[in-house]
Formats: C-alpha cells, structure tokens, sequence
C-alpha cells in the first residue's frame, strides 16, 4: 500500500476512518538529488467537507487507540508531553532544535523507540510477569503485548526488527537449541529479508546490525580489576559494568561512523559521554511516561509521577544540551561510497586489534591497505562528465557545472525555509544551517565527491538565490567568488566578510563587463555594466554567459524587462545563447518576446516548482516560450542535467 500525505481544511482526528473528495499530486522522485525513496507517494487537498464513518477494522481501532493514549499524555504532561510521546510511540513531534542537539550529542537514539526500547521493555515485562508466572509462561504472555506496542507504533521498522531477534532468542530457549549471537543475528536477518526484502538497504537495519554485532564480539578483553575482585565486591562489579557500557559506546560510535557519514554526513563521538548519563536518564524517563500514561489524572500518584517525570526531563535536557556543545562531532562532512568504505575496512582492522587477533591484524596489514588505497583511489580514476545541473529547488536558483577537468562552478545557493523573495533580502536572523543547500546540496556533493567549490557567482542576494551561503562557506572550501559590486552593499555580505566566512576565497567584484577564463572555457559578465543604475535589485542580478567549444549558456538571476531591453539594446550579438536560464523563475515581468528573441535559445530552464504560490511560471511566459518553439524545462519536473563540451573554442 502507498501512503500519501493528506491536507485538511478542518480538524480531522487521527485514527478515524473519513470520506472525502480530494484533489492529489503525485511527488514525484528527483532522479537526481533524492538519495533515498520518498516516505509518501502524492498529496491529496481536501475538497469540500469530510464525512466520517464506522470502521471496525483492526488496524482502525488501533489507531483510534494511539490517538486516545497521545492526547492522554497532552492533557497530563502538557508541553512535557513530547518527550514521552517520542519515547513510547516514536511520535516525531519534538522541536527541531531539539533533534539537532540530539543528533549532536550523539544521543538521538535514546528518545525514539528503537531496538534498544524492546530489549527494555522486554526486560521489564518479563520481570515482573515472573513474579507471578514461570519464565516460559511470562515470555509467553509477553509476545502478545509486544505485538500490541508494535501496532502502535506503526509497526517501526526498528520495533519490528528487535521484536523478531527476541523472538528467536525465547523460541531457541523453549526447544532447548541455543544459539550464538552470530546464529540469532543472521537467523533474524534472513527473517527480516524474507518479510521485506528491501529492508537491507534499510539505513535503520545496517546501522542496528552492526551495533549488535559490536555488542556481541566488539568489547576486548580488559578489566581494570581482577575478576575475583569483581565477583566478591559489588563496587567493583558496578565500575566494571561502567567500564564496559563506556568501552561499548565508544566502539559502536566509532563502528558506525562510515554509514552515518555516507548517509547523512555526521558523526559523533560526544555520544560516548553522552551514553554515560544519558542511558540512565532515559532508562528513568521511559517507565515515567509509562506510569503517567496508565495512571488516572485524578490521582494524587499520577501528579507525584509528572513531577518527577519533568524534574528527570530537565536534567535530560541539560545533559543533551552540555553533550551538544561537547566538540567531538562532525556535520556536513559527507563520505562518497568509496570513501566509506575505505574508512569501514580501517575501522575492521582496528577491532582486530582490540580483540587480540595480533597475528591475523598483521597479516591482514597489507591486503587491507592495498584495499583501502585502491577504494580512495578509485574516484581519481574516473573522470568526470562535463555537465550543468540545474538543481530542483523550489522558486529559487542553483546551478553547479561541472567541467572536464574536475573544476566546478556553482551559480546561486537556493533558498531558506523563509517564505518569499523578491524585496525580501535575508538578514542576520536568517543565517541559519536550516537551508535548502545544506539539507539536499550537501549530501549529493558529498555523494559525487566533490570537496570544493572552484568559482562561485552570486547573481544578487535575495534570499532564494543566497539562501545556502554561509552554509556552503561553512562546509566547503571557496576559490573563487563572482559579485557585483551593488552585492558587496549588502547587509548579509558585510556579515559574512565580519565573520571572516570567506576564508581564502579571491573576491572578483564585477562593475563592468568582463571575461574570466575557467580552464579551457569562458565566463563573460554582461550585465550590469557601468553605465547602468537599476531600480531595484533583481535587475542588479549579474548575468553570465559561459562560452565552451560547441555550446553558449545563459544565466540570467532575476532580470526583468527593464534590465533585459538594456541588454537587447546594448549587447544584443553577446546575448546569443544555445541554453537559456530563463529569468525570475518565468515571471510575466520577465523574459520579454524582444529579449527571447534576441538570446534565440535551443533550449531554455526554469527553476520553479510544480506547485507553489506565485503560479511560476506565469501562462504569458510560456505562450511566447512556444511561439518561438523553444523546448522548455521546469524543474519542478526534477533537477534538469545537461552534458556539455566543456573546451574552449
């Protein structure tokens, strides 16, 4: 079944079954940008009013359930209420700000329901179902309710995963066939396949697995005591568990450091602090959310249970925050394939090491570095393809080229979250990492390899072209910067040249025409010239043609028709173009009959996306894009790749 997103023009209530009329889009996959599969498969826009009606299915009930306990825990816990939400049902309600501080302290997988929440949970259930059943009575009794949480949860992939492991673990232990770790891990892999075979390329699946695996074979055999002290003195014992929870975190950190920085370009080993505290903080919160919820609100107990529920969720909160500003952490520093893998296999001898495998470490010395040089090798070998990406991002603009020689140019740096543009030019609150560039650009730079930024033009700084600015200063290394000198004016410039964000980078301030050439292709700056005095800044916007041996590219910003008959006037035999990045997004103020006319592109893009609330590109645009019989590209439609020849003339 696919699931799509539902946009209501009313309060629906979850877990209801409704009829409605509904208009639905399709989102679609960027074959090139999306990294991994969308969750949903279209929106649907509710149209007129919905009607509800019974619905007895199971599935129905247990969502009318989820919702009766989720609203339980708002009325008892109020703001509060978050955290338990996140820890019993995996409710993805917390703050942004909170997730990343998480994410940072490397501690995010201690508030969402995850395999280690089971084992937990398992541990107490049966304990107490014990004190009044025998071991196989209360593991029996125990599945059922576990099935129960698991429909709750939506049946989360991580639950179901830690739910099939227990269950091999009780089924071997009631047919009295042990089994070995490695055997219960590889048995509940091939469970899992079979169910969902797509699961392995699951980032949840890979990252659980190898963590259990390092909790099976990864911990060395060292004590700082010996082991009669241990077993004669419970002091001893509990700093030796210590020891061990410690050594543990900090190789499971490290274990997974090549998948969190291939998938999201993180990793941290703040968590191996974090863990210290945090695990038992959690392990307080959790059976704390647990009471509020079942208890009535009426009683005198529940109120004692929410005050030290929220006495525990402060210090929480202040341990996550110490964790987070804790400097042992990396954010957009995506690993390529190759890359992770070269770091996997390093991190494979390493625990060899740890293990005592000296001998085999050794002689593993030289294949595995063979191996690795080959992996971070193998990028080198493949050359890259001259291209231009016009990127799919939203109504605003970013294009990256690519040339022969490895060299890149990126041209704009998208947008924020910030709604709208035009006038509204960012400022210092709108300095933030939450930006188009840093949640999509990033990682596919990081995927391709790309580690810097050759030559960066910057057509005006209205905040749907520079929104990913000094994110992009902050993660990748600048050569070169393209602005006009109408930009260097600007509030946003003056704080990024304060705060010292450019670095090394050469800054090519542009007041006239001018040539500049990229290796063996050429960047022609038409516009502005000296001469002329825009009224407002998207007709400040730098206009760029990039000349290579078979093709000319025009990139234009945010012109309008005041800029664009300056130019038909003045530098009409320069605008002649093969490709043509239409202005504005195809603004009806821009891309004038005459100024087509005179550019007389093949082949023209618009950066707009299929549904937004300008209705980019206007009907007028595209009428006189057709009458010229020009093909048109939106990238609303996906992020637009265009081969090129990138020598020069």
């Amino acid at each position: 079944q696919e699931k799509i997103i539902l946009s209501t023009n009313e309060s629906l209530i979850p877990g209801r079954t409704y009829r409605l009329l509904a208009e639905i889009y399709p989102l679609t996959r960027d074959p090139i940008l999306d990294i991994y599969p969308n969750r949903y498969s279209a929106v649907a826009y509710q149209l007129g009013k919905a009607q509800e009606f019974p619905n007895l299915k199971v599935s129905a009930i247990i969502g009318r359930l989820r919702y009766e306990l989720l609203s339980s825990l708002e009325a008892k816990l109020g703001e509060d209420a978050d955290w338990a939400k996140a820890l019993l049902f995996g409710e993805s309600g917390l703050k942004q700000e909170y997730i990343t501080q998480l994410t940072g302290a490397g501690i995010i997988h201690l508030i969402v329901v995850s395999g280690m929440h089971i084992w937990f949970i398992y541990l107490i259930m049966v304990s107490l179902l014990r004190m009044f059943f025998k071991r196989e009575i209360a593991e029996f009794l125990f599945l059922p309710l576990i099935l129960l949480y698991a429909a709750l949860n939506n049946w989360s992939p991580s639950v179901t995963r830690s739910i099939i492991m227990i269950s091999v673990g009780i089924l071997a232990r009631w047919l009295q066939s042990p089994v070995s770790g490695a055997q219960t891990l590889a048995l509940s892999l091939f469970i899992i396949t079979l169910l969902s075979p797509l699961q392995l390329f699951n980032i949840g699946l890979q990252l659980s697995f190898v963590s259990v695996l390092v909790i099976f074979y990864g911990l060395p055999n060292f004590r700082l005591f010996s082991r009669d002290k241990i077993l004669s003195n419970p002091f001893y014992k509990v700093l030796n568990d210590l020891q061990d929870g410690i050594l543990l975190s900090a190789l499971i950190s490290i274990a997974i450091t090549p998948f969190t920085l291939y998938y999201f370009g993180t990793a941290s080993l703040n968590g191996i602090i974090g863990n210290t505290l945090g695990i038992p903080l959690s392990g307080i919160l959790l059976p704390l959310s647990f009471l509020v919820l079942i208890t009535p609100q009426s009683w005198y107990l529940t109120k004692i249970f929410v005050i030290v529920y929220r006495a525990v969720n402060i210090l929480w909160i202040r341990w996550m925050q110490f964790c987070y500003n804790l400097p042992f952490s990396l954010s957009a520093n995506y690993l390529s394939l190759f890359q992770a893998i070269a770091l996997a296999v390093i991190i494979l001898w390493g625990f060899f090491l740890i293990r005592g495998k000296f001998k085999f470490a050794l002689q593993a010395v030289i294949p595995m570095s063979l191996l690795v040089t080959g992996f971070m090798l193998i990028p080198t070998w493949q050359k890259p393809e001259a291209s231009v990406y016009i990127f799919n991002c939203g109504v605003s603009d970013c294009t990256l080229i690519r040339f022969a020689n490895g060299e890149t140019m990126l041209i704009d740096t998208g947008g924020t979250k910030k709604k709208g543009f035009a006038e509204n030019i960012l400022t210092k609150s709108d300095y933030s990492e939450e930006s188009w560039l840093s949640k999509n650009l990033l990682p596919w730079l990081g995927k391709k390899g790309i580690t810097k930024i050759d030559y960066l033009v910057l057509t005006h700084l209205h905040s749907d072209h520079c929104g990913g600015l000094i994110t992009l200063l902050n993660h990748k290394k600048i050569k070169h910067i393209f602005v006009s000198d109408e930009s260097t004016k600007q509030e946003l410039w003056n704080y990024a040249s304060k705060q010292k964000y450019f670095g090394t980078a050469q800054i090519h301030t542009v007041t006239d025409t001018c040539s500049f050439f990229l290796g063996k292709a050429k960047l022609k700056f038409l516009h502005p010239d000296k001469s002329y005095h825009p009224l407002n800044e998207n007709n400040s916007s730098l206009v760029c043609r990039l000349d290579t041996k078979k093709e000319r590219l025009l990139f234009t910003g945010d012109i309008e028709a005041e800029a664009e008959n300056y130019l038909v006037d003045n530098y009409a035999q320069e605008l002649k173009a093969d490709f043509l990045k239409i202005p504005h997004h195809g603004s009806r103020n821009s891309s004038s009959s005459e100024f087509l006319q005179a550019v007389n592109p093949q082949e023209v893009w618009i950066t707009a996306s299929s549904r937004n609330i300008y209705h980019f590109p206007h009907p007028e645009t595209i009428k006189r894009l057709q009458k010229q019989q020009t093909k048109i590209l939106i990238t609303g439609n996906g992020t637009i790749r265009k081969m090129i020849d990138s020598r020069s003339n």
